[in-house]
């Protein structure tokens, strides 16, 4: 698994105590990878980041299964994007920002599967918020294989939501992961910078 809070990888020993991957972690932690009886399934990814979103990640990817040789084990999921939507007016939400995980691979039998990806980040900037659109940053499911325990679960992400009004704003966010507040800065002060000396 990549990122701050990717999942830990599969393993086998010999060809034998196969493991599945871990799940990657964002607002919540991960959840580890099962495992044949001699085995350790993958670790679950931590929990990182802020409610806040300053600075904006995304979700981390869950760990890849363990394989017995010559066999092909189950990928982890990717983890969530990172959206910002940001207005000077208004913005109207009537349909779905989509920044979930990825699901964990399933695999047949000499492997195990993958880990699920932690949900991303999206966040909501303007004077006015509206709507009951669907916001989702749920984490993708382990991959399963038929004779082994399946990779664990990807954690949530979040979601943040600054307007001077919001009244009337009633999203579903399935995850329950999402904080209102004023608006705040869109990127962090005095943050670092990129200059291209030259191409």
């Amino acid at each position: 698994g990549d990122g701050p809070g990717g999942g830990g990888g599969g393993s086998s020993t010999n060809g034998t105590n196969l493991s599945a991957g871990g799940g990657g972690g964002h607002a919540s932690a991960g959840a580890g990878g099962g495992a044949q009886t001699g085995g350790v399934g993958g670790t679950g990814g931590p929990k990182y980041g802020s409610s806040i979103l300053l600075p904006l990640i995304g979700g981390s990817g869950g760990g890849g299964g363990g394989a017995a040789a010559n066999n092909r084990a189950g990928a982890g999921g990717g983890g969530g994007g990172a959206v910002l939507i940001a207005s000077s007016t208004s913005i109207n939400l009537t349909g779905t920002i989509n920044a979930s995980g990825g699901v964990g691979v399933n695999v047949g039998a000499g492997g195990a599967a993958g880990g699920g990806g932690s949900g991303g980040a999206i966040r909501l900037i303007a004077n006015t918020i509206t709507g009951a659109g669907l916001l989702n940053v749920s984490g993708g499911g382990g991959g399963i294989q038929q004779t082994l325990p399946g990779g664990g679960a990807g954690g949530v992400g979040f979601v943040r939501i600054e307007a001077f009004n919001f009244s009337s704003f009633t999203p579903s966010v399935p995850t329950n992961s999402v904080t209102f507040a004023l608006p705040n800065p869109v990127t962090l002060l005095n943050g670092p910078i990129l200059r291209i000396a030259s191409v």
